[in-house]
Formats: structure tokens, sequence, C-alpha cells
């Protein structure tokens, strides 16, 4: 099970505060055990491309599920939706 996130900063978020938010996301797999891998990266690219990327793996939809429920991942999906507009990729 493999899901993939990419992030925009919004107009009104600061560089410093996406960063903030995606550096919390980047430490999520040292805080949980539920991930087979987990990889997050900021776009260096250029204008209208998306600013980040997540892409982690689970070994079932019932895992993914537990993560999207967890304590650690609700908190910084909520910092990033702060700061960021997202798109979510599920592949079974």
């Amino acid at each position: 099970m493999r899901r993939v996130v990419l992030f925009r900063r919004k107009a009104d978020a600061s560089n410093v505060e996406f960063m903030n938010a995606l550096g919390n996301l980047r430490t999520l797999d040292e805080r949980m055990d539920l991930m087979q891998s987990w990889w997050l990266e900021v776009n260096p690219g250029g204008e209208g491309m998306w600013d980040g990327a997540l892409v982690a793996d689970f070994p079932d939809v019932e895992t993914l599920r537990r993560y999207e429920d967890h304590s650690e991942h609700v908190a910084a999906a909520t910092a990033v939706a702060a700061v960021a507009d997202f798109a979510v990729f599920d592949s079974f």
C-alpha cells in the first residue's frame, strides 16, 4: 500500500512556516512504527511545481487507516494543512 502526497505552500504562508510544518512531518516515521518506508522532500524546482512530496509505504490498508487516525499523524497533518494545499494518491 503506497501513499503519495504532494504539497503546495499557501500564498499567505511564509516559507519558514511551510518548512517548519514539513519538518515536523519529516520525522513522523521516527515517532510511529507503522510505515515500511518513508520519504519526504522539498522541491527545489521552479514556479508552478508542487513544493514538496511524501511517499510512504504501508503493509496493508488497515495499517494505513491506523496511521491516518494516529494522534502523531493528525497533529502533523493539521499543521501542514494550515500552511499548504495538498493532493493525496493511494495505490493498492
